[in-house]
């Protein structure tokens, strides 16, 4: 047998990031919030096939702090807030969940997604379910833990029964020579996924806005709220009043 084991796990993120390199990225953004304000160096160039005095947008006085100062104040400006500018920075977050979160989350069209294909990826040893949230909080009373797959279809009597059902019949149909991509058909919804979802920083504010809000999906609240910790550790500018 091919799959001989269940790991329930709880949605989870991880950065694809390093600080620094996101912090960069954002004293980009604060470099084109100035340029638009004039406040930049210029200098001449001759690399359009004409000496031009263009703006420099690669300004190496400006620190971290100054900004996170810029960015702040033109952010919270009134009545009209300028968070255009943080569009010029984007970063990468790698989200385990369900194909439920899954469905959701490729809604939101300013992003660029790459997610593991079950049409070219087997599902054999170990197979992860993510745990569903119930009516009392974000998760069912289930704590991550792994399964023997013949203990599982003899003793539980809760969701991952019918669950792991539709991963051995899945596994049934490709032991007779169906294709993936046609045996997939019977996975669960909560099979676990892995997505890399890439977007600029204002879409990341607006992603959190809509996603970690109490109306939201439990595991999409869970997963939005790990990436508004993820982005506070880079500066509290970008989740200032979400």
């Amino acid at each position: 047998m091919s799959i001989d084991r269940v790991r329930v796990a709880n949605p989870k993120v991880w950065p694809m990031f390093t600080e620094a390199a996101a912090r960069t990225q954002l004293t980009s953004c604060a470099t084109a919030a100035a340029l638009s304000r004039g406040n930049v160096t210029y200098y001449d160039s001759s690399a359009f096939g004409e000496t031009l005095r263009i703006p420099c947008t690669d300004d190496t006085r400006r620190t971290f702090k100054d900004a996170e100062v810029l960015l702040h104040r033109l952010m919270n400006k009134k009545p009209h807030p300028h968070d255009s500018v943080i569009e010029h920075g984007s970063i990468s977050f790698l989200f385990r969940c369900s194909r439920i979160a899954t469905h959701e989350i490729v809604r939101h069209r300013l992003c660029t997604f790459t997610q593991q294909s079950t049409r070219y990826c087997e599902e054999r040893g170990t197979v992860t379910f993510i745990n569903p949230p119930d009516n009392a909080g974000f998760y069912a009373t289930l704590n991550e833990a792994e399964y023997d797959i013949s203990s599982v279809t003899m003793r539980e009597k809760g969701w991952i029964l019918p669950a792991t059902e539709s991963v051995l019949a899945y596994e049934k149909l490709r032991e007779s020579g169906v294709k993936r991509e046609a045996a997939r058909y019977l996975l669960p919804h909560c099979l676990a996924a892995w997505i890399q979802i890439t977007a600029n920083f204002r879409q990341w504010r607006h992603m959190i806005r809509l996603r970690a809000s109490p109306p939201a999906a439990p595991e999409m609240q869970c997963l939005f709220t790990d990436v508004k910790r993820w982005l506070s550790d880079v500066s509290p500018v970008l989740v200032e009043g979400l």
